[in-house]
């Protein structure tokens, strides 16, 4: 005999019918798995909304690159004050005229190389800075004459040994050996009136380099930086 369920038989709690003196339950209702595209739309909506990661403001502050372009220093060249000439010899008396990255130290915002510049070539009371004498242009040719031309094993020549040569001439600087070499002893540098081929050079240099006279002296053949500003 077929007897009709209810409707809401399957979701009644309650026992619906006895069998030997034991209570049974209907068996629940099947429910059907979803489908693919609702696992996803049921996925992405478990899932927290992403954040995006904050960086820490001590990591910014402190980070090497952001500490090498703070430390960076200008390399615009400045002219030396009296308080900077005074610190300067102070430095070189306390470690001596050889040490020039620990007296750069004492100067703020100069290098060793200028220090050094600045100390051989303006404030070393050692350093002849008057006319050169005939013996010390001899023993400045002789000397380059024993440098020059030394191969460096690649195809070219060692550079001058400036330094070197200053120490065969007492009281004269490398920078001050190189300067009176390369404007009044070199004979390869032309100290003539100038050439109108010469002045298309200098005017093409000029053009190309600006106001860069080193530069523009080696489009020059023969003419140094002093002889084209």
């Amino acid at each position: 005999m077929l007897v009709n369920t209810p409707a809401d038989f399957w979701m009644d709690p309650s026992p619906q019918w006895h069998c030997g003196g034991l209570t049974s339950y209907p068996p629940p209702p099947v429910t059907p798995s979803p489908t693919r595209s609702q696992q996803f739309i049921t996925d992405d909506i478990r899932q927290p909304p992403r954040s995006t990661p904050m960086i820490r403001k001590s990591f910014v502050q402190h980070s090497p690159l952001r500490s090498k372009r703070a430390n960076r220093k200008s390399s615009t060249y400045t002219r030396w004050t009296p308080e900077e000439d005074e610190l300067l010899r102070q430095a070189v008396a306390l470690h001596g005229p050889h040490k020039w990255s620990l007296i750069a130290s004492h100067v703020p915002n100069r290098t060793p190389m200028q220090c050094s510049t600045r100390w051989l070539g303006a404030l070393n009371p050692n350093i002849h800075k008057g006319r050169w004498t005939e013996h010390e242009d001899a023993v400045l040719r002789y000397a380059y004459m024993e440098f020059a031309g030394i191969p460096d094993g690649e195809g070219g020549f060692q550079p001058i040994p400036w330094n070197r040569i200053a120490e065969r001439i007492p009281n004269r600087t490398g920078i001050q050996c190189q300067a009176r070499w390369t404007e009044a002893l070199d004979p390869s540098v032309r100290k003539g009136k100038w050439s109108e081929a010469e002045d298309a050079l200098l005017r093409a240099g000029v053009d190309k380099f600006g106001r860069c006279w080193i530069r523009i002296a080696e489009t020059v053949p023969g003419r140094t930086q002093v002889n084209v500003t």
